[in-house]
C-alpha cells in the first residue's frame, strides 16, 4: 500500500487516532465516515493506493456543487483540532484478499504513528439472537484492551461487548494466526470446512481489520450496530456520534451529529399523528362516504407543528415517550360480569415475522373463543400493540360488551391509558386508534396481567406467527 500526499499537504503528528470503515451491510460505516468528514471540516491530505481495492472514481464527494475534484477509492482526511485522521473507503476489496488489505492498512497506521484505531461497521440484523424493546439503537463493541475483547471505557458508555467474539473459536484463532504470520499448512486445510453460524462474525471485514491492527500492537476498537439493507442514515448518525463519545469529543459542535432526543420524539410523534389523521380520513371516505377535506388534514398538521414548536422542556420531561421501561399502573378489577380477553404479540428475526393471539373467557373460566393471526411484521412493541388493537376489534365483532382486554406489556398498557400519553412514535398510530375505540366503547377496557398468567395466549401468538412464516 502506497500513501500519496496531495500537493502542499502534510501529515499532522497530533492526529494520533485513525477512524476507518469496515465495509458491511447497509454501508453504514462509510456513511458515518462521510458524516465525520463533512461535520468536522476535515481536510483531505492524500490518498492510499492498494492493489487489493477495486478502482473507482467520482466527482467531489462533499461539495453542494461538483467542482471537478476527483474522489478516489481510499482517501485520507486530517482534523488536527480533533486529533483525528479519517480514512474513507469507497470501493470493495478484491474477493479473498481482505486479510492482505487489512495487513497493508495496519502497516500504514503503524508507520504513520497512529496509537488508536477505531473501526465503524454494521452487522446483519437477521443474525441477531436477542431482540430488545428499546427506543434507541444498541451499540456493540470489540476492543483489544483485554484478551476477551472487553473495554471499561466502552462499558461506561452503555455499549455491549460483541458476545460472538471468542478468541479460541477456530475462525477467530485462524484469523489471528494469519495476521501474525504464524499460519500453518494444516491449519489452512482444516479451515476450508463448510462455514457454520459461528463463522459469520470473524468472516466480516471489521474482524480482519481488528486482528491485523491488534497484531501490530495497536489499540483497536470496533464500534458496531445491527441494521438491514435500506435507508440507514439514522444508524450512520449514531455510529459517528458513538465514535465521538468514545474519544471524548463534544458532539454538539458537529453539525448534523447531535440529535436532541426530545425534539426527535416530538417530530416522530407529529409525523405519526399526521399519518393517522390522513388514514382515518381515508377510511371515513371509503367506508362511510364522508367527503375528504384536504384542508382539514392540512390544518391539523399545522396545529401539530405549532404544538411541537411550542413544546417546552417541562412538558417533555413529564411526558417522555414510552421506552420499554416499567411504569406504574393503578390496579383495576373488572366487575364479575365482564368477559376476560387475554392477548399477546410476538416478533422474530428483527420484525420480519410477527403474530398475535387472544383467548376469551367468562367469569367462570369457560373459553368463549380465540384467535391466532399473522401480522405484517414489526418490532416486539408493535406486535404487542397490534395484539391489543386486534383483540378489541375481534371482541366487538363478536357482539360482546363489558370486555376487559389483558396484556402483559405493562409499559404499553400504561401509555395507552394515558399515564404516559406520549407513546413511542413506532406505535403512535395504533395507540391513537385504540384510544378512539375505548372512548367510543365505554364498556371496553384494557388492563395489565403478569406474563406468567398469559403463557397460554403466547402459544396462540406463536401459531399466528407461523401462519405468516
Amino acid at each position: 500500500m502506497e500513501f500519496i500526499l496531495e500537493e502542499g499537504k502534510h501529515l499532522h503528528d497530533e492526529c494520533s487516532t485513525l477512524i476507518l470503515p469496515g465495509l458491511s451491510i447497509g454501508n453504514v460505516g462509510q456513511l458515518a465516515m462521510d458524516l465525520l468528514v463533512s461535520s468536522m471540516g476535515a481536510e483531505r491530505i492524500g490518498y492510499l493506493d492498494d492493489p487489493f481495492v477495486l478502482p473507482c472514481v467520482g466527482n467531489d464527494a462533499y461539495g453542494p456543487v461538483p467542482r471537478g475534484d476527483l474522489a478516489l477509492p481510499l482517501e485520507a482526511y486530517d482534523s488536527p483540532s480533533n486529533a483525528l485522521t479519517i480514512v474513507q473507503q469507497r470501493s470493495p476489496v478484491v474477493k479473498g484478499m481482505m486479510v492482505e488489505f487489512a495487513k497493508n492498512l495496519a502497516d500504514f497506521a503503524a508507520a504513520s504513528g497512529k496509537k488508536h484505531i477505531i473501526v465503524l461497521s454494521s452487522l446483519d440484523s437477521g443474525r441477531r439472537q436477542k431482540i430488545e424493546i428499546s427506543s434507541g439503537l444498541q451499540m456493540y463493541y470489540l476492543s483489544s484492551a483485554n484478551a476477551d475483547g472487553t473495554d471499561g471505557d466502552c462499558e461506561k458508555l452503555g455499549w455491549k461487548k460483541l458476545q460472538e467474539y471468542n478468541p479460541a473459536q477456530r475462525r477467530w484463532k485462524y484469523l489471528s494466526s494469519l495476521a501474525e504470520g504464524n499460519v500453518m499448512q494444516e491449519d489452512s486445510l482444516s479451515f476450508e470446512d463448510e462455514l457454520v453460524d459461528e463463522d459469520y462474525y470473524p468472516s466480516l471485514p471489521f474482524a480482519a481489520l481488528f486482528s491485523c491492527c491488534k497484531a501490530k500492537g495497536l489499540k483497536v476498537t470496533c464500534i458496531l450496530c445491527y441494521c438491514s439493507e435500506g435507508d440507514n442514515i439514522p444508524e450512520s448518525f449514531q455510529l459517528a456520534e458513538a465514535a465521538c463519545k468514545l474519544l471524548g469529543l463534544n458532539t454538539t459542535k458537529f453539525q448534523g451529529i447531535a440529535v436532541n432526543p426530545d425534539l426527535k420524539a416530538r417530530v416522530l410523534n407529529l409525523l405519526a399523528s399526521t399519518a393517522w389523521s390522513i388514514w382515518k380520513a381515508r377510511n371515513s371516505s371509503v367506508f362511510q362516504g364522508v367527503p375528504v377535506d384536504p384542508l382539514h388534514s392540512i390544518r391539523q398538521a399545522v396545529h401539530l407543528v405549532d404544538k411541537v414548536a411550542r413544546g417546552c422542556p417541562s412538558q417533555t420531561r413529564s411526558r417522555a415517550p414510552f421506552d420499554g421501561r416499567p411504569a406504574r399502573l393503578s390496579p383495576w378489577r373488572p366487575p364479575s360480569s365482564w368477559l376476560h380477553l387475554n392477548v399477546d404479540g410476538l416478533s422474530l428475526q428483527d420484525g420480519r415475522f410477527a403474530g398475535c393471539g387472544g383467548i376469551a373467557c367468562d367469569v367462570r373460566g369457560r373459553i368463549l373463543g380465540g384467535f391466532g393471526l399473522a401480522l405484517r411484521g414489526g418490532s416486539p412493541l408493535v406486535a404487542e400493540a397490534e395484539a391489543i388493537q386486534t383483540g378489541i376489534r375481534w371482541a366487538l365483532s363478536q357482539g360482546w360488551n363489558q370486555v376487559v382486554v389483558f396484556s402483559d406489556c405493562l409499559g404499553l398498557v400504561s401509555s395507552i391509558v394515558e399515564i404516559n400519553p406520549m407513546v413511542h412514535w413506532e406505535i403512535q398510530v395504533v395507540a391513537e386508534d385504540i384510544r378512539v375505540i375505548l372512548s367510543q366503547e365505554p364498556t371496553v377496557r384494557i388492563s395489565f396481567i403478569p406474563r406468567k398468567e398469559n403463557a397460554f395466549v403466547h402459544r396462540l401468538a406463536t401459531v399466528g406467527l407461523r401462519q405468516g412464516g
